[in-house]
């Protein structure tokens, strides 16, 4: 499916979050689980709660699905950042 926004005509700041965003896609190896997280993203912003995952989702509206797939974004080990230095400093 064709991307039909109009980025022009989107606020500054949207439109910045969304090139933010958009710059981290290769983070993700699947479309879903990128969305899963642009979503979580936005949920934290609209959560004027505790922000935790449930309350993200609680923002989002999704109180009647299965949260099991948003809570297995967070299920991989952290970022090692040590080890990506490395390999970025490797290539210079």
């Amino acid at each position: 499916m064709k991307d039909s926004t109009d980025w022009a005509r989107l606020p500054v700041l949207l439109r910045e979050l969304l090139v933010l965003l958009y710059a981290h896609r290769s983070a993700f190896r699947q479309e879903r689980t990128f969305l899963r997280a642009m979503g979580l993203l936005f949920g934290e912003l609209f959560t004027f709660a505790r922000h935790t995952v449930t309350q993200g989702l609680l923002a989002l509206g999704c109180t009647d699905a299965d949260w099991s797939a948003w809570y297995r974004l967070f299920s991989r080990p952290r970022f090692a950042e040590e080890s990506w230095r490395v390999v970025c400093c490797e290539r210079r």
